[in-house]
């Protein structure tokens, strides 16, 4: 039975510090100076998790010129591709910019590499895809590998007893993951689950009065109705939030994307009393989820 922390550990998402990312990030990428007194709290307080892409602009670089040595497990991530099936040449591809990730990064080995498109992993030829990753794992240039999942249905036909990480969307929001025992049956099978978007893009942290127009007035009022309940509760929104997922069982690390060192630090604050309070989220108790996804799944948001 694979060993759980008694609360998920705190991984740091990378997609603020090399792009403007965000649908509720109103200042662009995080300057050098704010990452760098992220990454020092960091390592001042045993966070070890980063998890960053290809794709997230310049975070590799970034990362590779600000991390203390010798202080992250790195998780990455290969950038989608679209392609009708996988053959040597393509496979050339992904291994050249694997090799341009370590050098970005500068490091000689990676905790994690995660396909980005869980797709990849059904395509015709699929399986010099796992081999490649396989053989990574061999040479000792990557501890684990997985994929990253949108909803359960792209579950369907991935070969799960190959991998060894998974990335799911869940949030108070979105329990779509909770449904029909899906956390069990993952962990189950041995694998490491790491939770994303559980602010939904900070949506989740701030009044509805500031979400942007596409999503849905139903929505909105959804979110006034339990951000009353939470205040009635005396408890804050990041709270809430936060306090929901790490009290989930089966959970190995809960990635938080961050646009300010002071975001960290808050985050950090509520993690920390949890980490010390068995009963502080448990006796919260709140749970609110919505099912239509044009609001839950950034998918379907238009372009920031």
């Amino acid at each position: 039975m694979k060993y759980y922390p008694k609360i998920p550990k705190i991984c740091i998402g990378t997609a603020q510090f090399g792009m403007d990312y965000g649908i509720t990030n109103n200042t662009g990428k995080i300057s050098n100076p704010e990452i760098k007194k992220i990454l020092k709290f960091a390592v001042k307080n045993n966070i070890d998790l980063i998890d960053t892409a290809q794709s997230y602009g310049n975070s590799e670089s970034l990362l590779g010129d600000l991390l203390p040595k010798n202080k992250f497990h790195i998780i990455s991530k290969v950038k989608a591709r679209n392609i009708k099936m996988w053959n040597l040449d393509e496979i050339c591809y992904l291994n050249k910019c694997f090799f341009n990730s370590l050098d970005k990064l500068k490091v000689k080995k990676i905790e994690g590499l995660l396909l980005h498109n869980s797709k990849d992993l059904l395509l015709p030829g699929n399986q010099l895809l796992l081999d490649w990753l396989k053989d990574l794992q061999t040479q000792n240039l990557i501890n684990r590998i997985g994929v990253s999942v949108y909803s359960p249905s792209d579950l369907n036909c991935l070969p799960l007893k190959s991998l060894q990480i998974i990335q799911i969307p869940l949030s108070i929001y979105d329990q779509r993951f909770m449904q029909n025992d899906y956390l069990s049956e993952l962990s189950s099978q041995e694998l490491s689950i790491f939770v994303r978007s559980s602010f939904l893009q900070g949506l989740l942290l701030q009044s509805f009065d500031y979400w942007p127009d596409f999503l849905s007035s139903s929505f909105k009022l959804h979110h006034e109705k339990f951000s009353k309940v939470v205040k009635e509760n005396s408890y804050t929104l990041l709270q809430a939030a936060l306090g929901f997922v790490l009290s989930l069982p089966n959970i190995e690390s809960v990635i938080v994307g961050v646009s300010s060192f002071d975001e960290f630090y808050s985050i950090y604050d509520v993690w920390k009393k949890a980490e010390l309070n068995d009963n502080f989220f448990y006796n919260l108790g709140l749970s609110s989820p919505w099912s239509k996804l044009e609001d839950i799944d950034p998918r379907f948001w238009p372009s920031k």
